[in-house]
C-alpha cells in the first residue's frame, strides 16, 4: 500500500543515481549470491566495493544483510572506507547487521573501524536496531565497543525503549538486563514523556516493566557504586529495604490496573508498534518517525 508519511518522505535525502550501470549490479547481484570469486574478479577488474544501487546501498550492505562474512572482508580489504558507507537511510552496514543478527560479522566490522555510535536518519544506532530485534549477543557486543546504553534516537527513545518495542518477548527481558549493566537509565522519558517502562506495560512485556519497576531512577554507573557502598548500613536501612521490596510488586499490580482503564490507554501518547506491525497507527497519533525510517527500506508499496 502507500506510505501515508508526507513529512518524513519530505526529509528523506534524494536517491542516489546507481553508480551504474551494469557492472555495479553484477557486482550486487554476485555478493547477493556469495559467490566471493566473482566479486574478487570484479573488484580486480576495476569495479569500485563503494558502487550502490538505487537505495544507495553496498555490496557490503547485501553482505552484512546476508551475514556473508568472507564477503565482507574481501569488500572491506579493497577498500576500507567501505564500512562507513550510509545507504538513503543513514544506514552503515553495522545497523544491517544488527539488524539481521549477525553477530560474528558484527564483530568482524567493528574490527575494521565500524563507527559504532554512527546514527541513521531516525538518529539510531545499531544498539537500538539489535534492541528491537532481540539480538543480546550483539548488543553484548557493541556495548564492548564502546556504544552508549543511553543513547536516544530524533524522538528521543533510548535502547531501553526499543526494548520494550520488541516483538522479541523471550530475550527482551535479557536485553534490559544487558542494558542496565551498562548503565542504562530507565527513567529517561523520549519526547512524549514516554519511559520504557510504559512501553513495556504498553506492549505485555511484564517481566521487562516489574525489572525497571524494580531499578531506582539513578540506575547508572555512580548511583550503582553509591548504592553498593552503602550496603553495609546499619539494621534500620536493611529493614527500610526489606519493606520496599515487599511494597514494589503492589505498586506494579496498580500500575497494570490502571493501565485496563480505556481512558486512561486513549490518553497516553505511545505511538509505537514492533517490527510485526510495519507502519500500523496507533488511533492517538502518528507512527513515529524514527521506526518508519528504520522500517521503511524493508516494506515494499
Amino acid at each position: 500500500g502507500q506510505l501515508a508519511f508526507p513529512r518524513l518522505m519530505k526529509n528523506l535525502p534524494t536517491r542516489r543515481p546507481c553508480a551504474g550501470s551494469r557492472s555495479t549490479m553484477d557486482l550486487m547481484r554476485a555478493a547477493e549470491a556469495g559467490r566471493t570469486d566473482v566479486v574478487l574478479e570484479m573488484l580486480e577488474a576495476g569495479v569500485s566495493p563503494l558502487s550502490v544501487d538505487e537505495m544507495g546501498r553496498t555490496a557490503l550492505h547485501k553482505a552484512a544483510f546476508l551475514g556473508l562474512t568472507d564477503m565482507a572482508r574481501v569488500l572491506i580489504a579493497h577498500e576500507p572506507a567501505v564500512v562507513a558507507a550510509c545507504d538513503v537511510g543513514h544506514n552503515t552496514p553495522l545497523h544491517v547487521v544488527a539488524w539481521a543478527g549477525h553477530v560474528h560479522l558484527t564483530a568482524m566490522l567493528l574490527s575494521h573501524g565500524a563507527a559504532v555510535g554512527a546514527a541513521d536518519l531516525g538518529g539510531n544506532t545499531a544498539l537500538h536496531r539489535a534492541a528491537l530485534e532481540g539480538h543480546a549477543d550483539i548488543g553484548e557486543v557493541l556495548l564492548t565497543h564502546g556504544a552508549s546504553a543511553n543513547a536516544v534516537g530524533s524522538e528521543g527513545s533510548t535502547p531501553l525503549h526499543f526494548v520494550a518495542l520488541s516483538a522479541c518477548a523471550s530475550s527482551a527481558p535479557s536485553f534490559a538486563a544487558l542494558l542496565l549493566r551498562y548503565g542504562a537509565d530507565p527513567s529517561v522519558p523520549n519526547r512524549y514523556g514516554t519511559t520504557a517502562c510504559t512501553l513495556a506495560l504498553e506492549q505485555g512485556h511484564e517481566a521487562v516493566a516489574r525489572m525497571l519497576l524494580r531499578t531506582p531512577e539513578s540506575h547508572h554507573g555512580p548511583a550503582r557504586g553509591r548504592r553498593e557502598a552503602g550496603g553495609g548500613g546499619g539494621g534500620g536501612s536493611a529493614a527500610e529495604g526489606a519493606h520496599s521490596e515487599e511494597a514494589r510488586p503492589d505498586v506494579f499490580t496498580a500500575l497494570l490496573g490502571a493501565l485496563q482503564s480505556v481512558d486512561l490507554r486513549r490518553t497516553l501518547r505511545v505511538f509505537h508498534s514492533s517490527h510485526r506491525h510495519k507502519f500500523e497507527r496507533f488511533a492517538s497519533g502518528d507512527y513515529p518517525l524514527e521506526l518508519t525510517v528504520l522500517h521503511a527500506q524493508y516494506v515494499s508499496e
